[in-house]
């Protein structure tokens, strides 16, 4: 079963990856850190959209047989 059949882990995906990219630009702005500091905000930008970039490739391609729904009750 595909994630996208799924309208609601779809949606919520999708705001996480928002959220963690809004989260990413108004939260580590290391343009505006002075220069001991920029390269930790860089890190963290780099981090958060990372993990924003996974869930919007989970959204596309399901968990696949890592999915609790994939598994068969016997």
């Amino acid at each position: 079963m595909n994630s996208i059949s799924k309208p609601l882990v779809f949606i919520a995906r999708i705001l996480l990856a928002a959220i963690f990219i809004s989260a990413a630009f108004i939260l580590h702005n290391f343009w505006a850190a002075p220069a001991d500091q920029a390269y930790v905000q860089n890190l963290m930008l780099m981090k958060n959209l990372r993990i924003a970039g996974g869930l919007f490739l989970l959204t596309v391609f399901g968990a696949g047989e890592l999915s609790i729904d994939s598994k068969k009750v016997s």
